[in-house]
């Protein structure tokens, strides 16, 4: 089930050598750029409550993060196709480096406040909006197709291994240092990321697209590609599906859920988070040592069925250790079905329209999170439990993940693949 052959402008390098100097360089920079959030992210939340005593204002900062993402997700999308991707990786690094350090020396000189927090979650926001669908795109362009799953595994287990780390190492460095030194630290890493950007050697192909279509038409032709694709529908919709069903009750129904049903602690709260983490990184080490073939894209299909079996269990469950053990193994789905359902896009997407669909997919499961997260929170305050939001929310979940998989399993390739990899080759 093809919308397009595989790409052929990909580098003539060993494909039984992942760590080539262009992917070394990418890696090195989405370690460090990672590594950089987690720590703003873990450091922001915590002066906001520590310091400013605002804890009940902590949404309207993740919103200001957000909101921008998703309006300026497509055009960074298709500015990816349109310029050179590397450039962008290094500038948007370079200007959330000079953030971090102005945020630093505000603070340093006494001020804070969170509207401070609120206008630079707001620009934060809005550059990563540029930086994603590049890093995302740029991939395919230094690797191969047959390693793009080992790849995108490597760079997966790098983010959760980030997010692991964050939140540790920004605990001693405030305990031991400062706030002001902390934002520092995190603008030195982002040079690093800039840095390391910007020497990876130009190995993307031609842009295909007209230089003289508008930015408009862009974006409205990334539409049109992902309509008349065999795939991609399929696909976004299993993303708006995950992210309607389970990223919403999974996130502001856990906290609720220690509790009132666990009656846990904080530390219980965070070991249960810990869980979680640790199951993405651990499926995210499987798929790096192995091969799932030219099914991926069903197995991982199999892989969100099961997803919404033991998301079904979560909300049963009332002890801690086996929330532990269902949490674990709910994370190993997440990296199961993300890193693969990545990979195929990049694979199957010619490079010309990589940045714009990436973004799209971005957006599918970016945009719809707060409306998840709201969704959620207007169940709860209408009277029901966090056990009968997740219960609930895991059958629906059930359903489709059945449908997607018999979709993809019994689906004809379509005629109309040839027209799409000619207009998208006159695009």
């Amino acid at each position: 089930m093809e919308a397009v052959p595989k790409q052929s402008s990909l580098p003539s390098a060993d494909t039984s050598r992942l760590f080539t100097k262009p992917f070394t360089l990418l890696w090195l920079s989405a370690l460090c750029s990672g590594l950089s959030i987690s720590l703003f992210l873990f450091s922001q939340s915590w002066y906001i409550i520590q310091v400013l005593s605002q804890e009940a204002s902590l949404g309207i900062v993740f919103m200001a993060a957000t909101i921008p993402r998703i309006v300026f997700m497509l055009i960074g999308g298709t500015l990816a196709d349109r310029m050179s991707k590397k450039r962008i990786l290094a500038i948007t690094s370079l200007l959330k480096a000079f953030l971090m350090l102005l945020l630093g020396g505000i603070i340093w000189w006494g001020y804070s406040s969170l509207t401070l927090f609120v206008w630079f979650a707001f620009l934060f926001g809005t550059i990563d909006a540029f930086y994603w669908p590049a890093q995302n795109s740029f991939l395919p362009s230094i690797v191969p197709s047959s390693s793009l799953l080992r790849a995108n595994s490597v760079l997966q287990t790098t983010n959760q291994t980030s997010q692991l780390l964050g939140p540790v190492l920004a605990g001693f460095v405030i305990e031991w240092g400062s706030y002001p030194f902390l934002y520092g630290f995190v603008g030195l890493l982002l040079l690093v990321a800039s840095v390391s950007a910007w020497c990876m050697p130009k190995q993307e192909p031609a842009v295909l697209t007209k230089p003289q279509q508008r930015l408009k038409e862009s974006i409205k032709e990334s539409f049109w590609y992902v309509k008349q694709s065999d795939f991609l529908p399929l696909l976004l919709t299993a993303i708006i599906c995950l992210n309607v069903f389970l990223m919403g009750p999974l996130y502001i129904g856990l906290p609720i859920f220690v509790d009132q049903v666990l009656s846990g602690s904080t530390l219980q709260y965070s070991f249960l988070e810990g869980a979680l983490a640790f199951g993405m990184l651990a499926g995210a080490i499987v798929l790096a040592l192995t091969t799932l073939g030219q099914n991926r894209l069903q197995i991982a299909f199999l892989f969100m069925i099961m997803q919404a079996l033991v998301f079904f269990a979560f909300s049963l469950t009332q002890q801690f250790w086996l929330s532990l053990l269902i949490l674990f193994t709910l994370g190993v789905t997440f990296s199961l079905i993300n890193i693969p359902i990545l990979s195929f896009v990049q694979e199957k997407v010619p490079q010309a329209s990589l940045g714009k669909v990436m973004s799209l997919v971005s957006l599918s499961s970016l945009g719809l999170q707060p409306i998840s997260q709201a969704m959620t929170s207007l169940l709860i305050a209408c009277g029901l439990t966090a056990k009968e939001v997740m219960l609930l929310a895991s059958i629906p979940l059930f359903i489709a993940s059945c449908f997607f998989y018999w979709r993809q399993k019994y689906a004809r390739p379509a005629k109309r693949s040839d027209r799409v990899l000619r207009e998208s080759k006159k695009g």
